[in-house]
């Protein structure tokens, strides 16, 4: 059962078991080595510009990854909820959402982890959600000590339920943006090769870099993702290759292209179907397996 975990914690682990003077120390180290099942990733999909397709990337991300069985976890922290709505859940007066884990955990500090009882199933194959509502703008106008970490200590202890948690980030650098790079492994940018691109791209990696020296020393930019891109028109390759320019390394080279459909099956609720959009769904899979090699 230790097949494919990190060798040099498996290694620490051992050491630890052969190392225990008791017969009751041997066995607890034992039984961890024999039980631990990793720290799964999770990302923060964001841009601080709306319009950027970071939702249906998000969404058409973990489809992808559910599609080669991996279980999934998406953390709608846009006070817009398009994510909920997309992923066919209806939330009503007695559906906790991911405002009210906030609130729970800002009011109790006992309540870290609380976002697991917010947790449903949606209507896609393997994947599950931590809902949103508009209430959830609230938290932007939060000025407590500590609101940094609300999002993290709320999703304290998911990332051993599931191999994947990707939070849907709002189109703003405030609070709620804030607190999901403060709780993340890594940060994925989405964007498109367009004028001004470059520049809102900067200032995002100016906001992860405080997060990272401020609050979440273990935070990475994990890529950026390259979407509506056209290889027709010469200004998308110009803005592209001023990305790579600005950021080296840093571009995932599978770009997600320009397709009506990725919208209409947003709003249709279903994954992007790989018969009408294959070289979009190609791409996505790329994308996917990428991620797999990067981080697990």
């Amino acid at each position: 059962r230790g097949e494919g975990k990190d060798p040099a914690l498996l290694a620490l682990l051992a050491k630890q078991a052969m190392l225990a003077m008791t017969t009751k120390l041997a066995m607890q180290a034992l039984l961890a080595l024999e039980n631990w099942g990793g720290i799964m990733p999770v990302l923060a999909i964001c841009n601080q510009k709306g319009g950027v397709g970071k939702t249906s990337t998000t969404l058409n991300l973990a489809a992808s990854l559910a599609r080669s069985n991996q279980s999934v976890l998406i953390v709608d922290a846009d006070s817009q909820a398009n994510a909920t709505d997309a992923l066919g859940v209806e939330v009503n007066e007695s559906t906790l959402t991911l405002n009210d884990a906030l609130v729970a955990v800002a009011n109790d500090t006992q309540a870290d982890g609380i976002a697991t009882e917010t947790i449903v199933s949606t209507s896609w194959e393997g994947i599950d959600l931590v809902p949103s509502e508009r209430k959830l703008a609230s938290r932007e106008m939060d000025t407590s000590l500590g609101r940094e970490r609300l999002m993290g200590r709320a999703l304290e202890g998911l990332e051993n339920k599931y191999q994947w948690i990707l939070i849907d980030c709002p189109p703003a650098l405030g609070p709620l943006s804030i607190g999901a790079l403060t709780a993340a492994d890594g940060a994925l940018i989405v964007t498109q090769p367009r004028a001004f691109s470059v520049a809102g791209v900067l200032e995002i990696v100016n906001t992860i870099n405080a997060v990272k020296q401020y609050y979440n020393t273990g935070l990475e930019i994990t890529g950026i993702i390259l979407n509506c891109w056209r290889s027709d028109r010469l200004d998308r390759a110009v803005w592209r290759d001023a990305l790579r320019e600005a950021l080296p390394g840093c571009l995932i080279e599978h770009y997600l292209p320009e397709r009506e459909i990725v919208a209409t099956a947003t709003t249709n609720r279903v994954p992007v179907p790989k018969n009408e959009a294959r070289e979009y769904v190609n791409a996505m899979d790329a994308i996917a397996r990428e991620l797999q090699g990067k981080l697990l």
